[in-house]
């Protein structure tokens, strides 16, 4: 059961004259229960504090769904809330190197080319994930505690299917190879540098002038 107050799109049940039913065949159908399923499969392993990521990835599905069938919309108003689920499915598994579009198909009961229009925006689901696995293998770089990390055990870690793949990929997104990351930010805690963020090219250009100096 799930409170109306939790689902914005609540009160345009009451507008309409008869029970809204989806059957598991129809894209909304299809759509909801392939996330269901996918998350009874993972919640074995799924850390405790992504519980309610997912309850909101489930209920921002849901509602897009509701105001595209009730009030007559189009897909678009379904994109938004797809997309949102997408990403933390994505998220949860940037470790699998084989997270693809296809994956993503299956886990949501849509086409592969949906997908890539979902994506589209942010150069293609295949550049998304890349993405977000380079950041968080910078952020896992960047926060050494003093111990200078294994190249293959970061690449391993967040879904790279080789070694030599992650330093080619991390030097064109960052203008750096992993390992004057490690050094940079070694070389820098030593006079308490705060952390970096990958996301801020300012500071990945201090990191660039950082491992110069070492």
């Amino acid at each position: 059961m799930i409170p109306r107050a939790r689902l914005p799109s609540a009160a345009l049940l009451t507008q309409t004259s008869s029970a809204v039913v989806w059957t598991r065949d129809s894209t909304p159908g299809r759509l909801l229960s392939g996330l269901l399923l996918q998350a009874w499969s993972d919640l074995p392993t799924l850390p405790a504090g992504e519980g309610p990521l997912l309850a909101e990835a489930f209920l921002g599905l849901l509602d897009g769904i509701v105001r595209s069938e009730v009030a007559g919309g189009t897909d678009a108003v379904l994109d938004v809330p797809m997309v949102r689920a997408m990403r933390l499915f994505i998220e949860e598994r940037l470790e699998d190197a084989d997270l693809t579009a296809e994956a993503l198909a299956n886990a949501f009961g849509c086409s592969r080319a949906t997908v890539y229009r979902l994506f589209e925006p942010e150069g293609g689901v295949r550049s998304y994930i890349l993405g977000r696995r380079l950041s968080q293998s910078f952020r896992t770089l960047s926060q050494v505690n003093g111990a200078r990390p294994s190249i293959d055990v970061v690449a391993e870690r967040w879904g790279f299917r080789s070694t030599r793949q992650f330093r080619r990929a991390f030097s064109q997104r960052f203008g750096v190879a992993p390992t004057e990351v490690t050094e940079a930010v070694l070389s820098r805690s030593r006079d308490r540098v705060d952390q970096v963020d990958p996301d801020q090219a300012e500071q990945i250009r201090l990191l660039h002038s950082w491992a110069g100096v070492v």
